[in-house]
């Protein structure tokens, strides 16, 4: 079956001339003697060439915009299902819940690169890197009950009907937001963390603080404070240093970012740690801190420190050439002012003195006893066994009694004496007068000054002469 390609109309078999339009398809060339059979023929115009081809062409033109139509319904129809396929794919590919499904996975598989893709902080300062990532990572290991509660948490906020997947993160430390755009018109979610922050107070400048071993700060100032962060949500150690003049201390806290409220702790450091007002009966006695002299006079500690908490602190002095020692003091928290006494340094001091005058009177009148009777017993009490001077004394008495020289002691003088630390030992120093008897009977009186080394006998419970030796 044969159509005519100029105007559609079928044509009979063989038939080169189409009756309808007048197309001779062997001249390619239109007959001007065909008419359409449905209007009359008006023989007046029936020769006219003008307006025949108008009505050819009309023909043509309808037939065209046919096809055209096709192909635009056809061209439409295209388009609409590229379309559909298009927001179906996008669609998917921002599919929230997807997206949580992918931090979970990541976070199941330690897939750091990828959780730095998905994650989002509308705070600049928190960057997503291997090590913030990598930190969360550690969290959600360590604490996988919590991993369970943040996806429960995420895929409820997805079902919500509040849910309009706004630009502004919620409350809690994860939700979803819209970060921008994807795929031109679609929106691109990511996992958004809560910025969290630490504010760390101290009352001592120069203490350094640490975070899970990386260095955050130190403080510039006495009764510092400051906000450190922003950090991602999770569970860190603080650690809090000073290395001081009088002390060193440090201590780690535990610092929960998880539970935290409104995104921030408070951690106060090294509470134990403060200056001290101290205060003593001499102004010029020196302060030692744990047994080694602090340089500081008791004048000058208006404002001392930093003391902490079983630090031990006393003050020295030195009244006559007599060393004066206060009480003892443990440095409790909290104390701002400390009492340095000297009364029973003073009463020890006392009691010194006499026990000094009670051994020297009593060893020198028993030795005068003791050369005149030829009896070392009487001057034994007061010599420390075995020293020097008591071996000396037992050779001395014996041969001046022999030699016929008596001695008698005039009078004696405690110039002076000094005491070791833990008072077990010392020297004092003596000016003695003795009138001495010869053989012949004459008698001369003579000075002596002596220095004498003394010592403890726990057995006797006093002190005893262990040397002597002229004092110039």
């Amino acid at each position: 079956m044969r159509f005519c390609t100029k105007c559609g109309t079928k044509l009979k078999e063989n038939e080169s001339l189409c009756p309808n339009c007048g197309y001779d398809f062997q001249s390619k060339e239109y007959k001007n003697n065909i008419v359409d059979n449905t209007q009359p023929i008006n023989k007046n115009t029936a020769t006219d060439n003008s307006d025949f081809p108008q009505y050819e062409n009309s023909s043509v033109k309808k037939s065209l915009d046919s096809k055209k139509l096709r192909i635009s319904i056809a061209g439409i129809i295209i388009l609409v299902i590229i379309i559909g396929v298009y927001i179906t794919i996008g669609r998917s590919m921002t599919d929230p819940a997807k997206l949580v499904s992918r931090f979970q996975s990541d976070v199941s598989s330690n897939n750091v690169a990828d959780l730095n893709k998905i994650l989002y902080c509308t705070d600049d300062r928190l960057k997503i890197d291997d090590k913030n990532s990598g930190a969360l990572l550690l969290y959600f290991k360590n604490n996988p009950s919590h991993l369970n509660k943040t996806i429960s948490d995420l895929n409820s906020e997805i079902s919500s009907s509040n849910f309009r997947y706004a630009n502004n993160p919620s409350q809690s430390n994860f939700s979803i937001i819209n970060a921008g755009k994807t795929l031109l018109f679609f929106p691109s979610y990511k996992i958004s963390i809560k910025p969290t922050f630490i504010d760390i107070k101290t009352s001592i400048k120069d203490v350094e603080f640490s975070l899970d071993n990386t260095k955050i700060g130190k403080s510039d100032t006495d009764n510092f404070s400051r906000e450190f962060g922003p950090f991602v949500p999770g569970q860190y150690k603080l650690y809090a240093s000073y290395n001081g003049k009088y002390t060193s201390l440090n201590k780690t806290y535990n610092v929960d970012l998880v539970n935290s409220t409104n995104g921030k702790v408070d951690i106060d450091t090294l509470t134990n740690l403060n200056y001290v007002k101290i205060n003593g009966d001499y102004a010029d006695a020196e302060i030692f801190v744990n047994n080694r002299d602090s340089g500081v006079k008791i004048s000058d500690a208006s404002d001392f420190g930093p003391v902490s908490s079983d630090m031990k602190i006393y003050a020295v002095t030195n009244q006559n050439g007599k060393k004066l020692k206060s009480n003892e003091y443990t440095v409790s928290n909290g104390d701002d002012s400390i009492n340095l006494s000297f009364s029973e340094s003073k009463n020890q001091l006392s009691s010194m003195d006499n026990q000094m005058h009670d051994l020297i009177y009593w060893y020198t009148n028993s030795f005068s006893d003791a050369v005149n009777y030829n009896n070392f017993s009487d001057v034994q009490p007061y010599l420390y066994p075995g020293s020097d001077l008591y071996n000396e004394q037992q050779k001395y008495i014996p041969s001046t009694y022999n030699n016929g020289i008596k001695e008698n002691v005039v009078s004696f003088n405690v110039l002076s004496y000094t005491m070791s630390e833990d008072s077990k030992s010392g020297t004092v120093t003596t000016e003695e007068v003795y009138d001495i008897i010869n053989a012949s009977g004459q008698t001369s009186t003579k000075t002596f000054k002596y220095n004498y080394g003394f010592k403890y006998n726990e057995d006797k419970g006093s002190y005893q002469l262990t040397s002597l030796t002229n004092s110039k």
